[in-house]
């Protein structure tokens, strides 16, 4: 489990170590800072566009040689990043990183499906991987600031490049391969997009994805607007606002630990089904408490505390619903899953961003309850027995 947590933990750094920098790699550049956000977002292109590759290779060849192509693309864009001395070849180097990145999340899920036979033992480790995870998001920012700030922006780029190196040590000498070899032939041959339509036809997977995709849009969308609402209208100092960010990861941490305790005791999709619920009050909870008290910290946090705790169990639950039935297939059905997620959490991001509506917080409580209600009802809708998660595929 260390591994696949220092896998996605550094992933998770590619993607949030280096916002601090954006401004300093503006100026050195002189481009305007829209353009050196751009190093978030050909990261993230990066993640999405390979995630399917990465699932095919490790079905198709093993688990072990997907991350290590990965790792190794991730290195090479790592040292062109360092090397750059142009906004182009800093983006290209960006988007490298995140084609190897790719193989992180996908491969992790799939060797969590090699490893736990069972469905509900799947339910708890990856219940625990999102525990072991809920720190990265915020550790990298302020690891980043800190770098940038003593030694330029530059250096969190040099960090990323050593912790790939080990990482890359830690992989090609400790993991042991997962993938089954009694894996058919005519399975392993099949092209990505084949294996894409045997996993996309199934109505679990696709309810499960998007139902777990909604919540995650949920939570970017507060990301991304309650930054305007409590620094300006409620008018939080920016440390105070960071301090109440971090303790909403304490709400995501109590749910991923009781869904972990819980899973083998009851149905996924019930778990699943109560997470839903859970982040669906939270956003009524919050447009309520927003319409009483408008400028207040407690109507914005609280309720996202809540929220996170549903997530804390829908996260995990989601994933085992989606990828458990597919045991010859889980490295694809991974990488469908995390691609199918991510493009519905940048469009909605987008869409929210765009639109322009959630100025307020009964406005995000309004959002995070359509969210959530949707989600809710299309799981319900579908759901119906468990399906034993090794008999597909």
């Amino acid at each position: 489990m260390w591994i696949l947590v220092s896998l996605v933990s550094l992933s998770q750094f590619g993607m949030m170590l280096p916002a601090p920098s954006i401004a300093g790699i503006s100026h050195h550049f002189s481009v305007d800072v829209g353009a050196g956000g751009s190093i978030i977002t050909a990261y993230v292109a990066g993640v999405c566009s390979s995630q399917l590759v990465y699932g095919y290779i490790s079905d198709r060849f093993g688990r072990k040689p997907a991350v290590t192509l990965g790792l190794s693309i991730f290195l090479a864009g790592s040292i062109l990043v360092v090397c750059g001395n142009t906004m182009g070849l800093v983006l290209g180097g960006r988007l490298l990183q995140g084609g190897g990145m790719g193989c992180a999340t996908t491969v992790a899920r799939a060797v969590l499906r090699d490893t736990c036979l069972e469905g509900g033992a799947y339910t708890v480790a990856n219940a625990r991987l999102a525990s072991a995870l809920s720190i990265a998001p915020i550790a990298g920012p302020v690891l980043g600031g800190y770098l940038e700030s003593a030694l330029g922006w530059r250096a969190g780029f040099i960090f990323m490049l050593a912790m790939g190196v080990v990482m890359a040590a830690i992989w090609l000498m400790s993991f042991r391969e997962t993938r089954k070899l009694d894996v058919p032939a005519s399975t392993q041959k099949h092209s990505i997009l084949v294996n894409c339509g045997a996993i996309v036809g199934s109505s679990r997977f696709w309810t499960a994805t998007v139902s777990g995709g909604l919540i995650y849009a949920g939570e970017v969308v507060f990301l991304a607007n309650s930054p305007h609402i409590a620094l300006g209208d409620i008018g939080l100092p920016s440390e105070v606002y960071g301090l109440l960010l971090m303790t909403i990861i304490i709400g995501y941490l109590l749910g991923a630990r009781v869904t972990s305790r819980v899973s083998r005791r009851y149905a996924n999709d019930r778990i699943l089904l109560i997470g839903l619920s859970g982040c669906a009050l939270a956003g009524v909870l919050m447009g309520a408490m927003g319409a009483r008290w408008p400028n207040s910290s407690a109507a914005l946090f609280l309720p996202m505390g809540l929220y996170m705790v549903g997530a804390g169990a829908v996260y995990p639950c989601a994933a085992a619903s989606a990828i458990g039935p597919f045991a010859t297939r889980a490295g694809t059905a991974s990488a469908v899953f995390s691609t199918t997620q991510g493009v519905m959490v940048v469009l909605i991001g987008v869409l929210s961003s765009t639109a322009n509506v959630i100025s307020t917080v009964s406005a995000l409580g309004a959002a995070l309850t359509v969210l959530g209600a949707t989600a809710w009802l299309l799981f319900f809708r579908s759901a119906g027995p468990i399906e034993r998660p090794s008999t597909q595929g």
